[in-house]
This record gives structure tokens, C-alpha cells and sequence, in this order.
């Protein structure tokens, strides 16, 4: 009897729910995608951040599970990266300036350690550095650069951070006391006591009653009523990002000339001042003079001039009243850090948003545009309570994204004139603030309690935001997930493989134990297992980053610690022996087909051959496992081939002969041979069956990039049920 064939040119990913198409698979685990075929190829693993053997897990070796991890672009051009580190309630800061001795420098100490149900911290890349959030401690600003060429004791990285905002309004200026002086006196140029004066009747330097310099006076009309003067003063902080704090209370002076002293010139003297950490300057305003006999009284605060520092304490008012600036902002203008125990922070349309914390889950407030410390009073959106309390920020394009308890929104419009948030849905519960990422050309991808989501489209144009349900084909692994630990899970996009990667807590786990990755250029999922995952980022040149989720303890000192890049190295990290540091082998790699009925599920089948369409790797070898009608165990097992052009000679390859029979080339005599895409003739024996699916599972190169099944069909169909 003639043999069927059926055949799938092109693999399609995980397919859990039944029945499944027939270019899916069932398992697909621990591969990538291979551009130039669009195969699913083996070669990937991790390794140390830093590989040198020499340095075993240092700086990292008594690093426990790393909670939060954070990349930031230290130079525009990549030239380098600063990784922030967070590990046991200490936030470290890697300093490679001085490689190859790098180390671990302590910035942040006593920071609450999330528990497995909560949100670890959150970093949001700024200008100025980096704003960091937890929800326990106040916000604070990290400015990683520059460092100097040494490695700087803890001790000294205070200056690299400091509290986000200004805790409150400035403090009071503290005028001196202004002592006039009559004709009689002679000229005094400053006295103690409090006061200072600057006068001078007959000094050939002095200003005339008209000049620039000065708080002068015209004659006083009523010779026997004194010269009044009052002025009032406020003053704000300036930080290093251009934020003003909410302005100081008000001081006031006053002095009063005697008799008929026409033209004296006055210089008042004001004691400022400092500010708070981060404060750069300090900004002074102050009222034209508004006392009662004055002709204009003028009450008005502008601004007067800028001390270009926070060490000076003594300011001398030389400026007359028409040299004052532009009016002085209002007392809304600036209030004091309005969210103290922020958890969520994100950077849109230039202004930085943060979350009202537990206290108030249900408010955004935003700073002024380019001044993540100021923040107005009226600068907030007030959301409605239906989605539930805020989760996560993240900045989409032309919209801020807002997780919330049980939806999504998104912010749009500008500071100018005002931002307004719209809700997308009501009917997606996300509870993961670092589980998210943007995939070009895709959308924006969100781990939810129940599935993985992509928001994509706008309201810009007239395009609309959409929410679609994309995990539906890993159902089974979804399913799986703790939800009570969800909120520890964590993602990240990669360019150099146009993946995203969500790695999760499953099957009770209390941190991510596998990957759940979907490869863009074929719109399918996959797994990876053993990628200790703890937390990710991406590097500048798009390799993703991630730290251990486990890490050292007290009783393994020899266990991995620290930091691991996801690459094609075939290798799952090592491990320390006798101080020496040794690698792990290959991740081992699945995949199972989907069970096929091969057209017809009544009918019975026999299958006689599977080929496996591959690229050729080398010696290596690869064998095929059948199976049959949805058993769990492998019905037969085929010889191991070597990834080889059958028919014909054996190529040279490079390599060690760890292989039997492996043909070795020798350099400089053979000629390089380029991968071929090849096919592999399995004979497998199942006997008959209604549903069939083959297996590979290897720890070698391979990348199958299609495959064809050989069977007979002799028309015997399913018998029927067994009876109750």
C-alpha cells in the first residue's frame, strides 16, 4: 500500500489547548529562533556578566538573590553602562571605571526587602539619573555619573543619591537690621550687632540721591516725619535638575530715616539659607517698598537675584526697586513632595509621574516639565476607584500607561494644557509592575493574573487602543503560574533576537522558575527552563542581563551569585570548586510535536518513517522519540544520528573528537564547509495509532527547521467506548 506523507515546511510555536494546529507543538523548550531559516536552533545558554574564570563570582560572591536590577546608559554613544543592583535591602552600584579590578559600591542601605507577594522597587531613567521607588521609603534620585577612576569607599557615595523633591518650603530669610545714620556721624561702612549699614553723606564715592545702586530716597517733603522703608523678602531652593522649591515664609525690614537726610543710599543685609541635599542655589525675591508714606507702594514679590551655590550665608541687597525681575510664582506654584511613599514612577511628555503610594492608590501627581523636584498643587489626576488601585507606569509612545488592580488606563495630552487619563478596560487585572515591555512593531506586551496581553493602536489620529489576550496558546503554562507571587515576575525585550522574554513563578514557587518567550519573527511561544531569573534588563547592544534568583547563602558559598547575560554560549553558567570556576554543560532542548490525527482521528495509522528537516551542525548526534494516542511515555525510540548530509561522504568539522568517529579537519588544509539544509529519515515503529506526535530532546547544536511523516492508513477506524 502506498504511504501518505504529510508535512509542515514551517514551524509554528507552543500550541497547549487541543486539538492543535499541526505546525504547533506541544513542548518547545530552550531554543531560539534561527533568522536565516526561521527554524527553532538550540544555541542558546547564559554566562557570567563578567567571564573571566580568574574572577569566580566576584564582586558578587556574597550576593544573595538579587531583587531588582536596573541598566542605565551612562554615555549616549553606549560606551557605558551603569547597572544599579539591589540585593538584601542595599542598593549597589557595579564600578567598572577601573577595570579589571571592578567592584560593588554600597549606595543605598536599610531599603525594605519585598516579600514574595509584593512589587519589587521600580527605575525610571530621567535626565538627571535615575528616580528609584518601593513604596516603603521616600523616592530618591540616583546620579551614577560621573565617577571618578577609583573605587570610593561607601562611605563617600553619599553624594551619588538623595531624596527625590523638597520635603518642604524653604526656610525663612533672617534680615539684619538696617541702622540709619544722621549728617552729624561720620562715615560708616558697617557696624555689629545685628545690623549692617552702608552710608556714606560726603564720601567722594558714594552714589547720588538718583543712582543704580542702592536703596535710595527722594527729600521728604514733611521735613519732620522720617523717610520710611519696608520691604518684604521670600526665598526658594534650587536643585541640581532646575526644580524650585515652594517658597520660605515671608521676613520683613524696616528703618525709617532721620529728619530731612535727602538721598542716603542703603544696602540691606540678608542671612540665607541652605538648602537640602541636591539644593545648587538659592533664588531671593522681594517687594518693592510698600510702606505707608511711600508715594507707589508696592507690594509685589519679584524676583531680585540668584546665589549660585548652597554655602554662602550672607546676601547684600544693593538692587533698587525698578532692577526687580518677573513676579514671583504663586504659592501653588511649588508645593512640598506631594507622594512620599511613591511605588511607580515614569517619565511622559517630560514631566515625571508618580503614583499616590498604598496611602493614595488612586492618584497620579506630575512634576513641572524638565523639573522632577516641583511639583504644583494642583498638578495631579485623580482616577476613577472602578479599575482599582494603581500597579504600574510605563510611558507608550504618545501615552503614559497606568496598570491598574483591575484594568488599564492611559494619560494623554500636556502639561501646558493639561493631561487627561481614558480607560481602556476594565477587565484586565495587572499586578505586575516590572512585567511589561514595548516590542516594535507590536505593542506593548503585559503579563496580567490571567494571561499575557498586548495593548496596541493609539488615540492619536483617530486610532483606538485595543487589549488582546496573546498567551492563549500557552493556556497550560499560564495556568500554572502562582498568583499570589505574580507580582515578582519580570520581563524584558530583546533586539537581538526579537524576543520577549516573561520570566514567572509557577506551580507554587515563590520567584521565577521558567521563561515564557515569544519570538516576533514567528509570532510564536516557547519556553525556557533552568534560566535562574531573579531580575532582567537590557544592555546598551541589546543583550538581556539578569540576576540570580537565588544567589549565595550562608551554608552555599560555592552556589552562582550574581550577574548572567542570556546569550548563544551553550552553556548554563558554572560553578565553584575548590576556588576554581567550572562550567555547566548545555541547557538541554525539547521539542514535541502536536499530536496529529493525520487527517482523520478515527482512522488508524501507521507510521513508518519521520524526517526532520535540519540544518548541519556538525557530528553531533540527535534521536527521535514516537508517540501514541496521548500517552505519557515514549512508545519507541530511534538510533542517534549524526547531523550529517545522509548519502553521502561526511563533512570535516571543527571541533573536539568527544563524538565516536567524529572526523576532525585539520586547519589550513580543510576546506570550510557551510551549514546545508539537509533531511534526516527516522524509521519509528508505533504500531497503530489515532494520534501521533515524535520527539527530540538534546543537549547538542541542532535547529529543525521542518519535517515530513510517512504512514498507512488501512482504513480500520477507533472502536467504540468502553461502556458504563
Amino acid at each position: 500500500m502506498k504511504n501518505t506523507t504529510v508535512e509542515a515546511r514551517v514551524l509554528g510555536g507552543i500550541q497547549t489547548p487541543l486539538p492543535q494546529e499541526g505546525t504547533s507543538a506541544t513542548v518547545i523548550s530552550n531554543v531560539t529562533v534561527d533568522r536565516k531559516t526561521l527554524g527553532w536552533s538550540s544555541r542558546i545558554g547564559y554566562e557570567k556578566y563578567r567571564p573571566d574564570p580568574n574572577d569566580e563570582f566576584r564582586p558578587f560572591n556574597n550576593l544573595g538573590r538579587i531583587d531588582s536590577l536596573f541598566v542605565y546608559p551612562g554615555a549616549a554613544t553606549g560606551s557605558r553602562d551603569i547597572l544599579l543592583i539591589e540585593s538584601g535591602g542595599i542598593i549597589y552600584l557595579l564600578h567598572e571605571a577601573t577595570k579589571p579590578t571592578v567592584s560593588l559600591l554600597t549606595l543605598v542601605t536599610s531599603r525594605s526587602v519585598p516579600s514574595a507577594t509584593q512589587n519589587t522597587t521600580t527605575y525610571t531613567a530621567v535626565r538627571d539619573g535615575v528616580v528609584v521607588c518601593n513604596g516603603d521609603q521616600a523616592p530618591i534620585l540616583i546620579e551614577p555619573w560621573p565617577l571618578g577612576g577609583t573605587v570610593s569607599a561607601p562611605s563617600t557615595t553619599q553624594f551619588l543619591y538623595r531624596t527625590l523633591g523638597f520635603p518642604a518650603a524653604a526656610a525663612p530669610i533672617d534680615p539684619l537690621r538696617v541702622v540709619t545714620m544722621g549728617t552729624t556721624i561720620g562715615s560708616v561702612e558697617g557696624q555689629s550687632g545685628g545690623a549692617v549699614s552702608l552710608w556714606w553723606p560726603t564720601w567722594n564715592k558714594a552714589i547720588g540721591q538718583w543712582g543704580d545702586w542702592g536703596l535710595g530716597f527722594a527729600k521728604n517733603p514733611d521735613a519732620t516725619r522720617g523717610k520710611k522703608a519696608l520691604y518684604d523678602y521670600k526665598c526658594s531652593y534650587i536643585s541640581d535638575t532646575g526644580s524650585e522649591s515652594p517658597l520660605s515664609p515671608a521676613a520683613s525690614v524696616q528703618w525709617e530715616l532721620e529728619g530731612n537726610t535727602e538721598g542716603f543710599q542703603y544696602c540691606t543685609a540678608l542671612r540665607i539659607p541652605r538648602g537640602p541635599e541636591g539644593t545648587v542655589g538659592r533664588r531671593i525675591y522681594r517687594t518693592g517698598n510698600y510702606s505707608t508714606d511711600t508715594t507707589n507702594p508696592n507690594p509685589t514679590l519679584a524676583y531680585l537675584d540668584d546665589v549660585k551655590n548652597n554655602v554662602d550665608e550672607l546676601f547684600f541687597d544693593p538692587y533698587a526697586s525698578n532692577t526687580l525681575g518677573s513676579t514671583a510664582p504663586g504659592a501653588n506654584e511649588s508645593v512640598p513632595m506631594p507622594v512620599p511613599r511613591a511605588r511607580f514612577s515614569a517619565v511622559y511628555k517630560d514631566c515625571l509621574f508618580l503614583d499616590g503610594g498604598v496611602v493614595d492608590p488612586y492618584t497620579l501627581v506630575y512634576s513641572h516639565p524638565d523639573k522632577i523636584d516641583q511639583y504644583a498643587a494642583e498638578s495631579f489626576i485623580r482616577l476613577q476607584a472602578s479599575a482599582g488601585g494603581i500597579t504600574g507606569l510605563f510611558s507608550l509612545y504618545t501615552s503614559l500607561v497606568i496598570l491598574r488592580e483591575s484594568g488599564i488606563d492611559v494619560v494623554q495630552g500636556d502639561f501646558a494644557n493639561g493631561f487627561v487619563s481614558t480607560t481602556v478596560t476594565n477587565q484586565v487585572a495587572c499586578r505586575s509592575a516590572n512585567a511589561l515591555d514595548s516590542v516594535p512593531g507590536v505593542g506593548l506586551m503585559i503579563l496580567a493574573q490571567d494571561g499575557i496581553y498586548l495593548l496596541s493602536g493609539g488615540l492619536v489620529g483617530g486610532a483606538e487602543f485595543t487589549v488582546t489576550r496573546v498567551s492563549d496558546p500557552i493556556e497550560d503554562w499560564v495556568s500554572r503560574i502562582t498568583p499570589d507571587c505574580i507580582a515578582r515576575a519580570v520581563a524584558r525585550y530583546t533586539p537581538l533576537t526579537r524576543e520577549m522574554h516573561f520570566y514567572v513563578p509557577i506551580d507554587g514557587s515563590d520567584r521565577p522558575n521558567v521563561g515564557l518567550i515569544y519570538h516576533v519573527d514567528k509570532k510564536a511561544w516557547t519556553t525556557r527552563e533552568g534560566f535562574p531569573v531573579g531580575a532582567i534588563d537590557r544592555l546598551y547592544t541589546g543583550e538581556l542581563v539578569f540576576g540570580h534568583n537565588e544567589g549565595i547563602t550562608p551554608t552555599t558559598q560555592n552556589d552562582p551569585a550574581g550577574l548572567f547575560v542570556i546569550t548563544n554560549s551553550r552553556h548554563m553558567g558554572g560553578f565553584l570548586d575548590n576556588d576554581q570556576y567550572f562550567l555547566n554543560g548545555p541547557p538541554t532542548s525539547k521539542y514535541k510535536s502536536a499530536w496529529l490525527d493525520l487527517g482523520d482521528a478515527q482512522a488508524q495509522k501507521q507510521v513508518h518513517y519521520v524526517t526532520i528537516w535540519v540544518k548541519t551542525e556538525g557530528s553531533q548526534g540527535i534521536k527521535l522519540s514516537a508517540y501514541k494516542d496521548h500517552q505519557l511515555n515514549a512508545n519507541s525510540q530511534t538510533s542517534e544520528y549524526k547531523l550529517q548530509p545522509p548519502d553521502k561522504t561526511l563533512k570535516r568539522v571543527m571541533g573536539p573528537t568527544t563524538f565516536p568517529t567524529r572526523e576532525t579537519a585539520i586547519f589550513n588544509t580543510d576546506v570550510w564547509q557551510r551549514a546545508d539544509f539537509v533531511p534526516m529519515r527516522f524509521s519509528v515503529a508505533t504500531q497503530s495509532a489515532a494520534w501521533f506526535a515524535f520527539e527530540i530532546e538534546s543537549v547538542e547544536d541542532f535547529t529543525l527547521v521542518g519535517w515530513e511523516i510517512e504512514f498507512t492508513a488501512r482504513g480500520t477506524r477507533v472502536i467504540k467506548g468502553h461502556a458504563v
